[in-house]
Formats: C-alpha cells, sequence, structure tokens
C-alpha cells in the first residue's frame, strides 16, 4: 500500500511568516515614529509660526495705539493752541476796543473842555466890552463873579465871590454883566450852563 503524505513541516513557514510580520511590525511602528517626529516637528513649526504672528500682531497693535495716542495729543495740542490764540486775539481786541474808546472820550471831554473854553471867553470878552472902569479899578484886578441865567441867556442875578475891588469896583462890573445881558450862546449846547462862574481879571 502507498506510503501517506508526511504532514508538510510548517514550523518553518510559521517562523518565516512571523519573521514578516514582525519586520512589518517594527516598519510600521519606524514609520509611525518617524511620523510622529515629523508631525511633531511640524506642530512645533506651526507654534512658531502662530507666535510670531501673534507677537508681530501685537506689535502692530502697540504701533497703532501709539500712533492714535500721538494723533489725539496732536489734536488736543492744536485745539489747545487755537483757544490760546482766540483768547489772545479777543484780549488784543478787547483792549483795542478800549484803548479806543478811552481815546474817544478823551477826545470828547478836550472838545467839550474847549468848547466851554470858548464860551465863557466869548461871554467875558462881551462883559469886557461893556465895562466902564472906575478910577479906582487897579492894575491886577482878580474878581469871581457868579451869574445866574434864563435859558436865552438873559441875566438873572449877580453875585460875587472873592474879589480884590471896591464896592465901585464891584457895582461897575455886575453893571457890565447886565450890560451884556443876553449873554452869547455857546456853539455846543451841551456846554451851556445857567450858573455861571467866571473870573474877571485886569
Amino acid at each position: 500500500p502507498p506510503q501517506p503524505k508526511p504532514e508538510p513541516d510548517t514550523a518553518e513557514q510559521e517562523r518565516i511568516a512571523a519573521e514578516k510580520a514582525q519586520r512589518e511590525r517594527d516598519a510600521a511602528e519606524e514609520k509611525a515614529r518617524l511620523q510622529k517626529i515629523e508631525d511633531d516637528k511640524a506642530e512645533a513649526e506651526r507654534q512658531r509660526i502662530a507666535e510670531q504672528e501673534r507677537k508681530r500682531k501685537e506689535a502692530e497693535a502697540e504701533e497703532e495705539r501709539r500712533r492714535v495716542a500721538a494723533e489725539e495729543q496732536r489734536q488736543a495740542d492744536i485745539e489747545r493752541q487755537r483757544v490760546e490764540n482766540e483768547r489772545l486775539r479777543k484780549e488784543a481786541e478787547d483792549a483795542a476796543r478800549q484803548a479806543e474808546l478811552e481815546a474817544e472820550s478823551q477826545q470828547m471831554q478836550a472838545m467839550a473842555a474847549s468848547a466851554k473854553s470858548a464860551y465863557i471867553f466869548a461871554i467875558l470878552q462881551k462883559i469886557t466890552r461893556n465895562w466902564v472902569q472906575p478910577p479906582t479899578a487897579e492894575e491886577g484886578l482878580d474878581c469871581a463873579v457868579k451869574v445866574q441865567q434864563t435859558a436865552g441867556g438873559e441875566v438873572v442875578n449877580v453875585s460875587f465871590g472873592g474879589c480884590n475891588g471896591d464896592a465901585t469896583v464891584r457895582r461897575s462890573i455886575e453893571a457890565a454883566v447886565y450890560k451884556a445881558s443876553p449873554l452869547p450862546a455857546p456853539r455846543d449846547p451841551s456846554v451851556f450852563d445857567r450858573n455861571l462862574e467866571l473870573r474877571f481879571i485886569t
């Protein structure tokens, strides 16, 4: 009878298969290890780039904050200078207006004084033309004469303050004042005075 075929020796095949499987596992592990290294490197690079980007953005934001702050400061300085310039301009205008008003006031006062002086001078001239000088009137005569007049210049009363003339001289001056009535009217009505105080001097 034929001999049965011997059982194939599978131990060698199993060993070869096991070695192959081990090599494949080792290769897969090595590949995984290398892949992890690559992944770790890529992650580290990504984080480095992300950190760089974060720092860049922070620097840009800080630069923008500084720029905005500088612009706000510049605008504040401009506004402060504008307010100061406006204040100085107003002060200068006020000072100029005040000086103008004072100059006008002084001019008005000078004109009024001049008009008053001319008015008194015209009255004294008329009284002097009407004065009949008595023999007792000496050189250096000085009399303060108070004259009351109406709105039309009519003399209604004559009296004396200090006077270095005698009674005859006073009477002659009083007569001259009444003779001069109506007294001259001033060119400027604002200087008219019902109660005049005159200095009659020779």
